[in-house]
């Protein structure tokens, strides 16, 4: 073929080869991109299935900057360049690119929801090949579901802040490289208040000398309930004698469940043998007690800021007898602002 040069024209070329090439796996096929070419009226796409070629063509005349190769193996890595071509030739061949499509995983199976005090723990059986989960919602049975947690990387999750009393729905979908499976079964929830009587708490008396400066109960909280509690929905009171007019101190010298996650205040009580009390709350970073479960070591230590003596031989909470963890009706335990255990003075 003869080109005419017009005066003052330029002499027509074949276009750049194209840039930006990139291949994006899927369900049995590969989604191919690239940088439109300069003076490009048409673009072949090419492909190996070894590194480097050689090459064959899989679409020519593709006149956008993208193509979709369906029809692929899962699991088979496939090479890809493409070149520009216009009336007066083919470009030399891109960069390449490379894919390996596969298979969308498998909708996870053995959904199970846990119901406890304003929230629903799921648990599942992870899906061969995902990567993540999401796990989504419904007040109605069949749904319509909404995501409630994206990019979930383990087969469990707790859903917060629901209400009481009303029954959820969920499922849960597997993701990864090339999309989302089909949802699980269907898992029901109905978050309930734990009744009361379900919350224990022990006490043993770390300090048994009633006549020294410093008062040291430590405590244990029991979930002996079928529902999981959350700790932030908790307060543990303990009843004594300020045996004086200076102001109290208090530290948590160690705590199972973190000694940054419990705050210590004082406040007053009137009765015989007391006229304060120490109340503990938690923050959420505690987290919850299982079913059967417990808090761990709370060992509470308290001072006076003169460092005077107690006399706690009359303190309502105090009892040396207690050496070992026992339950202990004189330390009293609120849930949601309910007294649920224990008898105050």
């Amino acid at each position: 073929m003869a080109f005419g040069i017009e005066p003052g024209g330029s002499i027509p070329t074949v276009p750049a080869a194209p840039v930006n090439v990139t291949a994006t796996a899927g369900n049995a096929q590969a989604a191919i991109s690239w940088t439109a070419s300069s003076g490009a009226t048409s673009y072949n796409v090419k492909r190996a299935t070894t590194n480097g070629g050689p090459y064959a063509n899989v679409a020519t005349g593709v006149v956008g900057t993208s193509f979709t190769n369906s029809g692929l193996t899962n699991g088979t890595t496939y090479y890809y360049v493409v070149s520009a071509v216009n009336a007066v030739g083919e470009s030399a061949n891109s960069a390449q690119a490379s894919a390996t499509p596969q298979s969308l995983p498998a909708a996870p199976a053995g959904l199970t929801a846990a119901a406890g005090n304003a929230q629903a723990t799921l648990s599942w059986t992870a899906s061969s090949g995902a990567t993540s989960y999401t796990v989504k919602r419904a007040a109605i049975s069949g749904g319509p579901y909404a995501n409630v947690a994206t990019g979930v990387a383990a087969t469990s999750y707790t859903d917060t802040g629901l209400t009481n009393g009303t029954t959820y729905y969920y499922v849960v979908s597997a993701v990864n490289a090339t999309g989302e499976s089909a949802n699980s079964g269907q898992a029901s929830a109905t978050p309930q208040v734990p009744p009361a009587g379900n919350l224990v708490v022990q006490y043993k008396a770390a300090d048994t000398s009633a006549t020294d400066n410093q008062i040291k109960p430590h405590l244990n909280i029991k979930n002996i309930g079928a529902t999981a509690v959350n700790l932030s929905d908790v307060k543990v009171r303990y009843y004594f004698t300020k045996d004086g007019s200076a102001a109290m101190n208090a530290w948590i010298d160690w705590a199972q469940l973190g000694g940054t996650n419990i705050q210590v205040t004082f406040g007053s009580a009137s009765g015989t043998g007391a006229d304060a009390y120490v109340e503990l709350s938690f923050a959420t970073g505690a987290g919850t007690l299982a079913p059967n479960g417990q808090s761990g070591d709370i060992q509470l230590r308290m001072a006076k800021t003169d460092w005077s003596n107690f006399n706690e031989a009359d303190d309502y909470s105090y009892d040396p007898t207690k050496t070992a963890y026992a339950d202990w009706s004189k330390v009293t335990l609120y849930l949601n602002g309910t007294l649920v255990w224990g008898t105050a003075p």
